[in-house]
Formats: C-alpha cells, structure tokens, sequence
C-alpha cells in the first residue's frame, strides 16, 4: 500500500504514515462576504489547529461553488501533511458571517 506523510496533531514533528486512499479531514468553514471578494475562514484547521482563509469567488458568485477538496494553507511543521497529493482537506459550509 502507498502511503502519505503526514503528522498528528498535538505530537511531535515526526511524520506518520497514512494510507494514500484516506479520505482527506472536513474542515469547517464560514463565508465572510466583502465588497470585492468572498473569503471562507477556517477557525480550526483540522491539521494544524491554526485559521485559514479561502477564496469564495465575487459577491456575484455563489460561494458553494468554491467548497472541497482545498489544499491546507498549514506552514512549518504542519506543511508536509497538508501539500502531499491528496493532502489538504474538505471545506464544508458551517455558518455565515455576512459582516466584514
């Protein structure tokens, strides 16, 4: 079996192995709408436990469209877990946040 680095939250930096065919972690997002760009903001990363933004496309867009498979904006330590092929997470929609 291939298998992926990637390391466990709250451990040391040494990478585990985790099966290439794992499904990628749910990260919950909320939309921030702003004049000129929508932003879904993960509080939480479930890799690296820091927050994150993603585009959500134009104010005329629909930010869904922009939900997924994203790859994880994690640095440091945290990187090779999160920019692997098949590394990152799913953004799914958790609240919305209109003000900004």
């Amino acid at each position: 079996m291939t298998t992926r680095p990637t390391l466990e939250p709250g451990t040391d930096t040494t990478p585990i192995a985790v099966p290439q065919d794992e499904d990628p972690p749910f990260a919950v997002a909320t939309l921030h709408r702003g004049k000129q760009c929508n932003q879904w903001v993960v509080k939480r990363c479930p890799l690296c436990r820091q927050k994150h933004f993603h585009g959500a496309g134009a104010p005329d867009q629909d930010p869904r469209d922009f939900l997924g498979h994203r790859v994880g904006h994690c640095s440091g330590r945290w990187r090779p877990a999160a920019h692997v092929v098949g590394g990152g997470y799913v953004l799914v929609e958790g609240g919305r946040n209109e003000d900004r």
